[in-house]
């Protein structure tokens, strides 16, 4: 089942009405590119229910909240991994069968109590940025760097700097790229990255400003880049859209006019990101070195701490709503604000807030 799903929802549109016309849009794997990823988590789901003995094809709630049960009291998944783990198992049955699991009272208190038995910290490790700053010094000016080391070092500084994910560096469209004459900003355009607009995936454009230090610039060192290895277009199909034909930014260290995959990216930005620091301390005060956080969270983080407005920072990264950026991102919860001073600050000469006739005058007699 899980191996022939798309054969299965094949035939539920034929026997729905739908002809080959509108077959080749419901199926387009292009429409959904991440659905390729259930099937090995709809598998693992239907061997767990051949394990117990029970029917996989049967739409049953009780059957989806055991296994997930099982998954976070027994193999610790989070309440996320729970949640996307449903969303591949639902996406097994037709939708009145999924309509039906939704609806279904004891269905909803799992997760109503899954998530009210979870606590989020906001308590995040700090984290320092120095080292790997320190460290991009030391290998000086960028036109005497290896290859690897100017791939290394644009690949994190537009990873920090744009908010971007390592598949959004590997979607960079170097077709669409350029560094702006009139302000020197570098404009990426990023080919359909994980965000949608009203449902339609989108070219994504993000401007990226210059450095006062040339050792740090982003601008500078793309520049270098382009001049030194992606001299020539390198074009291949998308890698979640392949109807789509991209040139490709970030290249191999063996053939400069080849591409690489997002994993190779992942290393070349974790390189520098495992020089960061992140201090975490447990129960008893004992401190412990903790995974470094992601280019993302760590640019915007820092942006917000040296007081870049939220607006801003959610344009810059893409976010549909400030609840994302401090739900998933925002590594610290200082303010620039000295809320301390504000607070206990007497009001100006002459002003009373607490005073209402103040503001509008009463006309009752």
């Amino acid at each position: 089942m899980g191996t022939s799903g798309l054969e299965h929802k094949r035939q539920r549109l034929q026997l729905n009405g739908y002809d080959d016309n509108a077959l080749a849009i419901f199926l387009n794997p292009e429409a959904q590119p991440s659905v390729h990823r259930y099937n090995p988590i709809q598998q693992q789901f239907i061997r767990w229910c051949e394990l117990h003995r029970f029917n996989a094809s049967s739409p049953d709630p009780a059957q989806i909240v055991n296994y997930l049960s099982y998954g976070h009291l027994t193999l610790n998944w989070k309440v996320a991994t729970c949640l996307n783990y449903k969303s591949a198992i639902l996406d097994l049955y037709d939708p009145s069968a999924r309509q039906e699991i939704l609806k279904d009272s004891n269905f909803i208190r799992f997760f109503t109590n899954l998530r009210a038995l979870t606590i989020r910290s906001f308590d995040r490790p700090d984290y320092d940025l120095t080292p790997v700053l320190d460290k991009l010094h030391s290998w000086g000016p960028n036109n005497l760097l290896t290859a690897e080391q100017l791939t290394r070092k644009l690949c994190f500084l537009l990873a920090i700097t744009g908010f971007l994910r390592h598949a959004d560096l590997h979607r960079i469209n170097m077709l669409k790229t350029s560094v702006l004459t009139t302000t020197s900003q570098l404009k990426l355009v990023i080919d359909c990255p994980k965000e949608k607009r009203g449902g339609s995936p989108i070219e994504r454009v993000v401007f990226i400003h210059q450095h006062p230090d040339s050792l740090l610039c982003p601008v500078l060192v793309y520049q270098e880049y382009v001049a030194r290895i992606a001299t020539t277009t390198c074009l291949g199909p998308h890698p979640t859209r392949p109807s789509r034909t991209i040139g490709f930014l970030v290249r191999s260290l063996n053939d400069f006019n080849s591409s690489v995959s997002v994993q190779t990216i992942s290393r070349h930005v974790r390189s520098l990101l495992n020089h960061i620091t992140v201090i975490l301390y447990d129960i008893y005060w004992r401190k412990y070195d903790n995974p470094p956080p992601r280019a993302r969270a760590v640019g915007s983080s820092n942006a917000a701490l040296h007081g870049a407005n939220l607006d801003d920072i959610l344009v810059h990264g893409s976010w549909a709503s400030a609840c994302v950026f401090d739900n998933f991102y925002r590594l610290s919860r200082q303010t620039v604000t000295n809320f301390t001073t504000m607070a206990l600050s007497s009001n100006p000469l002459g002003f009373n807030t607490l005073n209402p006739q103040s503001e509008s005058p009463t006309h009752d007699q």
